[in-house]
């Protein structure tokens, strides 16, 4: 796959595609922080030989809770809710959260839209979960962070904003021929915006690819 960066670091955008399957790593990298890296993937979805429309997935909703005084209190949006569409693909899928393992884990809904709170998936521990829709193996993932400001303390003593990378397309399908062939139109559409946020601030910070 081939892509570049742009918008001041703010977009990645595909310009071609091969294999039927492939992903870039996105690191941004900030003096005195840990660097971080999030992966956006990319997919064929092809016709089937007999004409068949392409099958794929879609996941949409907001990406952040927003916490004040080092994750005190109820975050903005108090709950977020995901909404899956399934393309040319009749049966119900499932929604799964990915564990401390990296592996994906069964939430027992099959509903289109799930209602996602600050304790579900991994957030009940950490500050980023994966969640994913899936439906004969067709899917698509969403990431969700909990950010906070700094805590509140005495002069001088004030807790140390976080900070993390948020790519807000991390999968996306582009519909291709059965032989894997895409307009061009369909490719555009492959692309995703990055933000590096310290806290509740966004700030600038170094983007590479891998």
């Amino acid at each position: 796959m081939i892509g570049a960066i742009t918008n001041n670091n703010r977009t990645y955008q595909v310009s071609k595609i091969d294999n039927d399957n492939a992903y870039v790593d996105i690191t941004a990298s900030k003096e005195g922080y840990d660097d971080i890296t999030r992966r956006f993937s990319v997919t064929k979805a092809k016709y089937g030989k007999d004409g068949d429309s392409a099958k794929y997935v879609t996941v949409v909703g907001e990406q952040m809770f927003k916490y004040k005084d080092n994750f005190e209190g109820t975050p903005t949006p108090s709950v977020i809710e995901l909404k899956a569409t399934r393309y040319n693909i009749d049966l119900k899928g499932k929604w799964q959260y990915k564990d401390v393992n990296n592996e994906y884990v069964d939430m027992n809904i099959t509903a289109d839209n799930i209602v996602i709170t600050p304790t579900s998936g991994l957030l009940e521990t950490q500050n980023v979960s994966t969640f994913r829709y899936i439906a004969e193996n067709y899917y698509d993932e969403i990431t969700i962070l909990k950010i906070s400001d700094g805590s509140n303390g005495l002069p001088g003593s004030d807790g140390t904003d976080g900070i993390y990378i948020l790519v807000t397309n991390e999968s996306h399908a582009v519909p291709c021929s059965s032989e894997g062939k895409y307009e061009i139109e369909e490719l555009a559409k492959a692309m995703t915006e990055v933000h590096v946020y310290r806290g509740l601030e966004e700030i600038d910070a170094n983007i590479t690819l891998s």
